[in-house]
């Protein structure tokens, strides 16, 4: 079934705007009859959750708060009689989510293959009020719930939601999207998570609950094939080894296709069409990939000896050696360097006293000189930058080391018309994945149970291919203008391009979705390596007659990642095609004891503490002549403490409170350097930086989270909750600095931490079930107070090393509510074969602004002119943060003595999002529905299923995020979300 769930609580401090507070309790008022099921356990804290007995069924022991995972036994007894309980584990016992106060969606097993999530990435677009983004391919997500998060891909960024594996927090961003395999359930704790979950939980926590071994041998196999050759295998098996060991072993690969086409490494585009007209599309795609300019090679050079009236001519009606821009038409003239001292670019002197015989220089009848140039104008920065001063050797004037010979260095990727290049395949963004799991459970007696999880896994698939599309935005611009429509490097995807039929001019599109977007050009096709490693060690002991509970959790995870990126999503080598490597790993300890009287009052204490260390080694080539890298070390050291409490005083009302105290040390220790490329190779001299700085940076913090709850249950079938939550997100450092040496406009270095942010939280909320739980309904409604909101943006002027900062705006209100169906509707009405039909409906409505956050941007131009942008995004929406969401789906297994048929229809619709501060449409996803399809049969005896689906029934074409790069790179890159595909699923069960 849907959704298992857990609790959680939080302290909350208050709110400083009464009447938005008093607006949001008279809504809550109105939705006291409202209350869904699966997704509405915000966090308060929960006794008597037993995470190490949740997947068993058994009884949890006494006291312990966390939201557990399990789902146990339905007891055939329960007042519910329709729908599958979605149960917790609370205050000793199995508790219907229904019975308790939390914001939670949560996810069982089937619920996911459903979706088909490899992640927890794909459960965000069926998750209201919950985004997550992955501008790389399995790795470095940025995570959102209710418009909460920090935008920041690089490798030590700090969500501000908390993901736990196993009760394991996750700090590296590299490890936060492990596969979902052989999985109990995934839960989605909405709201500040300031008590039972401390580090970074200001928007929320993700928890990830494996099935454990339950002392029988049982296990399943499953296989999967689809569209662009996917194929999926998952299996797991769980052994007895004695009455109190037990073993469970699970394991998971993916492999697919890619569903982006590369023009580049297809054949056909190897030669022109052999028409007249250059601006086909096929003879567009040519150009761009094997620069071709009309029937000669792109960017070829051309010696004195070469005929061709069309080129540049000197006096005497010789050709002028020199390049052609294929992409503009200019004509370049050749410079070499000078020999023996390569930094100097010295002009190609031309000469007509020429021995062609003999192919020697005539010496003057003067004695002047031999060498004349009649032509002596110096390169430009353009011919320099984009590649067409580079440089042409001539046969005679061999006393000179040119730069290159034969073809140009930029705009040539070396490839041979007629030919496909064979080191870049067809299809990009290929998937190639597997991971492993080993749980070994020893369980000596009633009262102790221990459990250790060994687990790896690996990426081999591609990094992600953008696509493109060319804009201008110049320093003191606020928004990009998307009216060039060429990039940095003078490309234009052609699928972009349109042609007046009559008219022959362009009408270029503006917007991925216009063109092709599962197509482009490009020469890189990067792979993203990732490794991940881990184990943990969690015991529990029940001891004082059950009264108190003592856990013990232990972690050590890590990861090495390699990321090489096609950054600039065009065909030409030495552009922005960074290479990312890092090396990450984190031990972990907590400790916590959990007392119950068995009457009134329980409580929980405990301490943690994690050390993480990063090790970073960045290559960015930024320009045609630009390189740097950049090295830094990042060590973490997170402690705190909390306390919680419950307190029921009579049979219907409770109160529950916690608080947690916050405490982080980070330092870090930057390199940067930067070198001139060498044209000739590509290459650049490690012992010859132009430019090189260091930075050391060190920040300890300390602040209080926490929360209060009352909750208030007149009935079996009613419960009011209120709570008041404040979160904390520790400092966060700027990983992304190229230049150690730059400062902002203050005189402050870029690595500066910004300061912990802040979130006061107000929620009410109500569940309801009615007509002997044939329906639920659940809402909560809800309001933020949000202070020094951590924001990343790229602040890179034009022509410069771009400014990568880290900010804080000073403050944002969110606010919104959220509600939850849940119905068998045909139960009892029809025959027994047919009355299964389940619908879930999920809605979600967020307000979200900033309400002061205006910066003040200062540009020095080549010139040491300053001028300032003032970027007032105040009262504009936050990022990640659509108004409108929902979500639900549609199930109805049909029985018979054959077996089981169930037809199911999955959909989510989300209203536009922004990536960006600025809101600029451009930067965003437009309005967006999803629909999924799913039919399965089962066998009678239920140990099989055949599943046919198809994801994206509607084949549109979305946006996964949006990257900014006008006033770096002259383009906007769209990552595009997958396409429609389809397969068939078999699940064997024994």
């Amino acid at each position: 079934m849907l959704e298992t769930l857990r609790h959680v609580r939080e302290p909350k401090l208050g709110s400083r705007r009464t009447p938005c507070i008093a607006a949001i309790l008279v809504l809550g008022i109105a939705l006291c009859g409202l209350t869904p099921s699966v997704s509405f356990a915000q966090a308060e804290e929960i006794e008597g959750l037993s995470d190490m007995e949740e997947f068993d069924g058994a009884e949890e022991a006494a006291g312990e708060q966390e939201l557990t995972s399990v789902v146990p036994e339905e007891d055939p007894s329960s007042k519910y009689k329709g729908m599958e309980e979605i149960l917790v584990t609370a205050q000793g016992g199995t508790q219907n989510l229904q019975d308790v106060g939390a914001s939670v969606a949560a996810f069982d097993a089937d619920y996911l293959e459903a979706l088909g999530a490899q992640s927890i990435a794909d459960i965000s677009q069926f998750t209201p009020n919950l985004e997550i983004r992955t501008v790389f391919a399995a790795s470095n997500p940025t995570l959102f719930i209710r418009g909460v998060g920090l935008r920041d891909f690089n490798a030590n960024s700090s969500s501000a939601v908390a993901v736990y594996n196993d009760d394991i927090y996750m700090n590296s961003p590299a490890g936060q999207l492990g596969q979902l395999f052989d999985v109990q359930q995934v839960e989605v704790l909405r709201g500040p998570q300031g008590t039972l979950y401390g580090r970074n939980a200001s928007a929320g926590a993700i928890r990830v609950i494996t099935r454990k071994p339950s002392g029988d041998t049982n296990g399943y196999t499953k296989f999967s094939y689809g569209k662009y050759n996917e194929l999926e295998a998952e299996a797991a098996m769980e052994v007895p080894l004695t009455d109190e060991l037990s073993i469970r072993v699970s394991g998971r690969m993916r492999k697919r296709d890619g569903y982006t086409r590369n023009r580049c490494a297809m054949k056909k585009y190897s030669l022109p069409d052999g028409g007249t007209n250059p601006n086909t599309f096929h003879n567009l795609v040519h150009k761009s990939c094997y620069n071709g300019f009309t029937d000669r090679l792109a960017g070829e050079y051309f010696s004195s000896q070469v005929r061709d009236p069309s080129l540049p001519l000197d006096g005497d009606g010789q050709n002028i050696p020199g390049e052609v821009n294929p992409l503009t038409g200019t004509f370049y003239y050749p410079y070499y360097q000078e020999q023996g001292n390569p930094s100097v670019l010295n002009p190609w002197y031309y000469s007509s006293n020429v021995d062609t015989a003999t192919e020697t220089l005539i010496p003057n009848p003067d004695g002047s000189p031999i060498r004349e140039n009649p032509f002596p104008s110096p390169p430009t920065a353009a011919c320099l930058l984009n590649g067409g001063c580079s440089y042409l050797q001539d046969p005679i004037l061999n006393a000179l080391t040119p730069i290159a010979t034969g073809e140009a260095p930029y705009y040539s990727n070396q490839w041979v018309k007629g030919q496909a290049p064979s080191d870049i395949p067809v299809w990009t963004n290929n998937v190639d994945n597997w991971a492993v799991r080993a749980l070994i459970r020893w369980q000596p007696s009633d009262t102790v149970d221990w459990v250790l999880n060994v687990h790896g896994g690996m990426n081999r698939g591609d990094s992600r291919q953008f696509q493109t599309v060319g804009a201008h935005q110049a320093a003191t611009q606020p928004q990009p203008e998307f009216e060039l429509f060429k990039d940095g490097d003078e490309y234009w995807d052609p699928d972009l391009q349109r042609t007046y039929p009559f008219t022959g001019k362009a009408n270029p599109a503006r917007r991925p979705e216009d063109g092709d977007p599962y197509a482009g050009d490009y020469n890189l096709n990067g792979i993203e390596l990732l490794n991940l490693y881990g184990t943990s060690l969690t015991g529990e002991i029940n001891f004082g007659g059950d009264a108190f509970v003592f856990r013990t959790i232990s972690g050590f995870e890590g990861n090495e990642r390699e990321t090489e990126t096609n950054l600039d999503a065009n065909p030409y080598p030495f552009g922005l095609e960074p290479t990312l490597r890092n090396t990450a790993w984190q031990v972990s300890q907590e400790f916590k004891l959990n007392w119950d009287d068995g009457d009134a009052w329980s409580a929980e204490g405990g301490v943690s503490y994690l050390y993480e260390s990063l090790e970073v080694n960045n290559e960015w080539p930024l320009t045609a002549i630009d390189y740097t890298l950049q090295e830094y070390t990042l060590t973490t050291h997170y402690a705190s403490a909390y306390v919680w409490l419950d307190w029921h005083p009579v049979d219907d009302f409770s109160i529950t409170a916690g608080g947690r105290w916050n405490y982080e040390v980070k330092d870090m220790d930057l390199l940067t350097r930067s070198y001139q490329r060498n044209f000739l190779t590509g290459g650049y001299n490690p012992d010859d930086p132009q430019r090189s700085g260091d930075s050391k940076e060190s920040i300890s913090t300390n602040g209080p989270s926490g929360n209060i709850t009352f909750s208030y249950k007149p009935t079996d079938d009613r419960l009011f909750f209120f709570q008041y939550a404040r979160g904390y997100k520790g400092p966060h450092i700027n990983g992304l600095v190229l230049n150690a040496d730059q400062t902002t406009e203050d005189n402050e270095s870029l690595t500066d931490p910004v300061s912990p942010e802040k979130v006061d939280s107000l929620e009410f909320g109500v569940k309801t079930s009615w007509f002997d739980n044939q329906l639920t309904l659940n809402g909560a409604v809800f309001y933020y107070d949000y202070q020094d909101i951590q924001i990343f943006q790229l602040r890179n002027s034009a022509g410069a090393l771009p400014v990568n900062q880290l900010i804080n705006a000073e403050d944002a209100d969110i606010y919104g509510a959220e509600i939850e169906v849940r119905t068998q509707p045909l139960y009892g009405l029809v025959p027994e074969s047919i009355d299964g039909l389940e619908i879930f409906l999920s809605f979600g409505w967020l307000n979200s602004k900033y309400t002061e956050f205006v910066n003040t941007i200062s540009f020095i131009d080549d010139n040491g002119v300053e001028s300032f942008l003032v970027e007032d995004n105040s009262g504009n929406r936050l990022i990640n943060s659509p108004e409108l969401a929902f979500a639900g789906y549609a199930s109805w297994p049909l029985r018979s003595k054959y077996g089981v048929l169930t037809p199911r229809f999955d959909w989510t619709y989300k209203s536009q999002v922004f990536f960006s501060a600025q809101n600029n449409p451009a930067i965003a996803q437009d309005p967006l529905w999803l629909l999924n399809l799913r039919v399965g049969y089962m066998t009678p005896n239920q140990n099989v299923e055949l599943a046919g689906w198809i994801r994206n029934v509607t084949d549109v074409a979305y946006r996964g995020d949006v990257l900014n790069l006008a006033r770096f790179r002259d383009s906007v890159l769209y990552v595009m979300g997958e396409p429609r595909t389809y397969g068939l699923t078999l699940n064997v069960r024994f």
